[in-house]
């Protein structure tokens, strides 16, 4: 079971968030023009540090929700208005991710690699709408976007879990492979073969693509 850090200082998380949407408000035109691509994710402390314990900070709540997610739209536009300058195709995007927030970012790319993010996130089999119920503090905001659904998924080889004998203890054994049973034999969408060897195919979240014409 995980456990939820609580986040404390107030005052001094809304100061870093609004620090981190004025540090991003300037696309690197260098940097995509010699690497073809950008992003910015919530680089903002503590919810942006890898937890190495059974215990993680919560998804951003109340006012931390409602900057983070207005400052996704303030980066987006603002980068909008950088890349209409270069006078050629380009890819932006907000990447929402459903079940895991604070993974949402900015996206752009020029050149070959805008068929690349345009091809990342699968399609999915059902046709859904985002629903707004789920989003109030930011209802207003995220109406002012157009959202499509698309589907991150994560390839697991069929042998992946491995044989008894690969681990060093017969309970790191059986707590891997209960793993393995509760998160991809019962939630796997379909086996591909790729290469000569097959995969379970799972979908790990919604992603909500946005963009504003």
């Amino acid at each position: 079971m995980i456990k939820y850090k609580k986040i404390r200082g107030e005052k001094r998380r809304i100061r870093k968030i609004k620090q981190w949407i004025d540090d991003h408000l300037d696309l690197d035109i260098a940097y995509l023009k010699r690497y073809q691509c950008e992003y910015v994710k919530f680089w903002v402390d503590p919810w942006d540090r890898l937890s190495l314990t059974n215990s993680q900070y919560p998804q951003p709540q109340g006012i931390y929700k409602e900057l983070f997610f207005n400052g996704l739209l303030q980066i987006y536009m603002s980068w909008k208005e950088q890349l209409d300058f270069l006078d050629q195709p380009y890819y932006l995007k907000i990447w929402l991710f459903e079940n895991d927030l604070k993974r949402s970012q900015v996206v752009c790319a020029i050149g070959e690699k805008i068929e690349y993010y345009q091809n990342l996130f699968e399609k999915p089999l059902d046709e859904t709408s985002l629903s707004i119920v789920e989003w109030q503090e930011v209802s207003d905001m995220m109406k002012k976007v157009n959202w499509e659904k698309k589907i991150e998924i994560t390839l697991y080889e069929k042998d992946w879990l491995g044989r008894p004998d690969d681990y060093k203890t017969q309970k790191n054994y059986e707590d891997t492979r209960k793993w393995f049973n509760n998160n991809i034999i019962e939630k796997y969408r379909e086996v591909k073969r790729i290469d000569g060897d097959e995969y379970y195919i799972v979908e790990t979240d919604n992603v909500w693509i946005g963009y504003i014409l």
